[in-house]
């Protein structure tokens, strides 16, 4: 590598990124031949690096997103990204649910938000073949309101009692239930081990059952000769003259050392603060607003799923502290938008720790001293949750801007500004009291609701077929900047109320089949 701004090193492909998204597009196109540059802001993590403690969850998060907060129902973002290879999907739930045909939608059946400019059909396919790939375990045959698609490769992992409890409550009201499917290894699948649900996802799983990127894509994008580069914090995309295309990427390194790579393809797949916040630092006299935003939307349309978790104290043992994180136990039987304007999910009998942010101190904040130790020693063995995972409609007003302090990097500290739309908010509180009759009926003691929360970040840079009203095509290729690619959950135009990462994957592996087909313009 040449060090200084001068240096004329140029590749096939820059990926900033090293979490899930850019370990995928790295495979991809390492495992064709090209010639592949990884630039990871963090640590590199390996599998034997990764330990089951809450402490050293924390290691794999950012201390600063280099971010602020604000608006009247603020997002928390350092919790939602990680530092190092894996990103944040090192240390997930795994909760796999494809998105329904509504949520592509919006606009076109229900009046608000924007469509999507591909339907739940074309993805289909992409979410068959990447849950082959990654190996879900799950029932397909038990989710009644699943679009269509292939049954799961692996069976459902075994249920908790706080499952079995949780279920139970449903049922009384004539609430159906299934599994959750879950990107964790209910059996041996692909060398790789299944699970023994003692509940430590959000720290990594060291067995490797939890399809982190690690396992799934990066160590095998490093045996086909892509080159990472970790302490590697990208600073600058620089266009060609007269800004047509992109032409390289600027990083500072470990040492403080200053490099530039040329590349005939930029692939920006961290997470979506940090795409919409380099995309807008990297104006230029020909971006004067940032790059790949003639169209006025980059950094528009950010979204979170809003949560509403609620709790309950069982007689008998639930061992909380075993399972998985991401839960057990789903129900969708009240997605549909058409009558509240708004969706939701149920998820229940997660794997709660003591003292994670979705452990168990968390479900009674208000509690201090010696109350706090007598509900601890209490809920470590007979605590039950069940969560409502909300919709966020994608509006302008809730946004990322640049101020004018910068990091020391140089890179300007941005602004989220957020603020839930009153149907998404009501829609949540129609969900926590329905949540309240749920957990009464499973024979709880005492029942309360938690905390409201929130879940993921996505937007920033939407998809869509009108380049005056979107950043980027349906594969994510910028409308202004042929040889950008933008992916993970930046383009996303709308979230629904679904965990975002099958899609996430199925929109990148249908991008990466694109670019490799030497059908798209970027090639």
């Amino acid at each position: 590598m040449v060090n200084g701004a001068t240096g004329r090193e140029r590749v096939d492909a820059v990926i900033i990124g090293a979490g899930a998204m850019g370990s995928l597009f790295a495979q991809r196109f390492a495992a064709a031949g090209k010639q592949v540059v990884v630039l990871e802001a963090g640590p590199r993590w390996r599998p034997g690096d990764l330990v089951s403690s809450g402490l050293w969850n924390r290691r794999l998060k950012p201390a600063t997103g280099g971010v602020e907060s604000r608006g009247g129902d603020r997002v928390y973002p350092t919790y939602h990204q990680g530092t190092g290879t894996g990103g944040a999907a090192i240390h997930h739930g795994a909760v796999w649910i494809r998105m329904q045909e509504e949520d592509f939608q919006v606009r076109s059946r229900f009046g608000y938000g924007v469509d999507w400019p591909i339907d739940y059909e074309t993805l289909r396919p992409w979410y068959d073949r990447f849950q082959t790939e990654a190996g879900i375990s799950g029932d397909a045959a038990r989710e009644i309101w699943r679009p269509p698609g292939e049954p799961y490769p692996l069976p459902p992992l075994p249920w908790t009692r706080q499952a079995e409890l949780l279920a139970s409550g449903f049922e009384a009201l004539d609430l159906p239930v299934a599994p959750i499917p879950l990107g964790i290894l209910s059996r041996p699948y692909h060398g790789r081990s299944g699970c023994f649900g003692d509940g430590w996802c959000e720290s990594g799983c060291p067995t490797g059952a939890l399809a982190n990127p690690l396992v799934l894509h990066l160590n095998d994008a490093l045996r086909h000769g892509a080159d990472l580069r970790t302490g590697a914090t990208v600073t600058r995309l620089i266009p060609t003259p007269g800004g047509e295309r992109l032409d390289a990427v600027d990083y500072t390194d470990a040492d403080g050392a200053q490099h530039r790579v040329h590349a005939d393809m930029i692939i920006l797949a961290g997470g979506a603060i940090q795409n919409a916040r380099l995309l807008l630092a990297s104006a230029t006299a020909d971006h004067p607003v940032g790059l790949a935003n003639r169209s006025g939307a980059l950094g528009r349309g950010m979204m979170v799923h809003p949560v509403q978790t609620i709790f309950g104290l069982h007689d008998e043992p639930t061992d909380p502290l075993l399972g998985y994180n991401g839960g057990c136990v789903l129900n969708q039987s009240d997605y549909s938008k058409a009558e509240r304007g708004s969706s939701y999910q149920w998820l229940g009998a997660p794997s709660m720790k003591l003292n994670d942010m979705l452990g168990i101190i968390p479900a009674r904040p208000n509690l201090y001293g010696h109350a706090l130790h007598d509900f601890m020693r209490d809920a470590a063995h007979h605590l039950i949750s069940v969560t409502a995972l909300g919709e966020d409609r994608a509006r302008d007003e809730n946004r990322l801007t640049l101020l004018d302090r910068r990091d020391r990097f140089g890179l300007p500290i941005a602004a989220l500004d957020h603020t839930l739309h009153e149907a998404d908010r009501r829609s949540l509180a129609q969900a926590a009291e329905q949540g309240m009759r749920i957990m009464r009926a499973t024979g709880a003691r005492e029942v309360w609701p938690g905390e409201p929360w929130h879940f993921h970040l996505l937007g920033g840079a939407r998809m869509g077929s009108d380049p005056t009203a979107s950043v980027t095509d349906s594969y994510g290729i910028s409308h202004d900047l042929p040889n950008l690619v933008i992916t993970g959950g930046s383009p996303f135009p709308t979230v629904g109320a679904i965990n975002p990462t099958l899609t996430l994957y199925a929109l990148a592996s249908r991008t990466a089949a694109r670019l490799l087909s030497g059908s798209a313009a970027v090639i």
